[in-house]
């Protein structure tokens, strides 16, 4: 008899170890950082974000984010909105995004939403395509807002907010990455955009750089 209570206070000391495990491995810390956006892809071949072969203005439009902690941040139920749809709370909830059931971005990991198409060859840890078939990213005056699993918005990216023209067939990226303020994608590497790859932020903005000098 004694052994079976020791036995049961022993499983029940495990299941309360678990439990706290998997409460801070999944949500303490966790903090969704938006850190590069596509709202015009270029024209022709060199818009085709996504990688699947065809340019297409909504398909190749993208949102990356990255989970800015040690923890894995479970996203299931969390909904992305740009300023239309969100503009129809409380009475219409459409989302552009619906995150899908066990979408857990592990701890640093990055995870890249797509308006469409077939993503192919792209980094990331989770690369996703909007549930509503479009994000809807309009080149100015629209806002990113997105909500967790209980409606509560957790972050929101204003264009309008930025010195930045989202019209000039390049994302925009935060430099340095996570913390930095945005900038236009090709002052940073020259490139137009990076899903799922943290672009190089130590790379200079000035195509012109000093690399050697004689003074005497």
């Amino acid at each position: 008899m004694l052994n079976l209570k020791l036995r049961s206070k022993t499983i029940t000391k495990w299941c309360l170890y678990f439990l706290l495990f998997f409460l801070v491995a999944y949500t303490s810390n966790a903090q969704l950082v938006l850190n590069e956006t596509l709202f015009d892809p270029a024209s022709d071949a060199p818009g085709d974000a996504n990688g699947d072969g065809t340019r297409s203005a909504s398909a190749d439009e993208f949102i990356e984010f990255v989970n800015n902690s040690a923890s894995a941040l479970d996203i299931t139920g969390y909904k992305i909105y740009d300023a239309t749809n969100f503009a129809l709370l409380p009475g219409e909830d459409i989302p552009n995004h619906l995150v899908p059931m066990s979408t857990i971005i592990p701890a640093n990991g990055i995870y890249v939403l797509f308006g469409g198409g077939t993503p192919t060859g792209i980094a990331g840890d989770i690369v996703q395509t909007s549930t509503s078939g479009n994000l809807n990213l309009t080149n100015s005056g629209d806002v990113i807002t997105v909500t967790d699993a209980t409606g509560t918005v957790v972050l929101t990216f204003d264009s309008d907010a930025l010195s930045l023209s989202m019209g000039a067939d390049q994302s925009v990226m935060r430099n340095p990455n996570i913390t930095g303020d945005f900038v236009l994608h090709t002052g940073v590497n020259g490139e137009s955009y990076s899903p799922g790859i943290l672009a190089a932020d130590t790379t200079p903005t000035s195509s012109l750089i000093i690399n050697e000098v004689l003074f005497d």
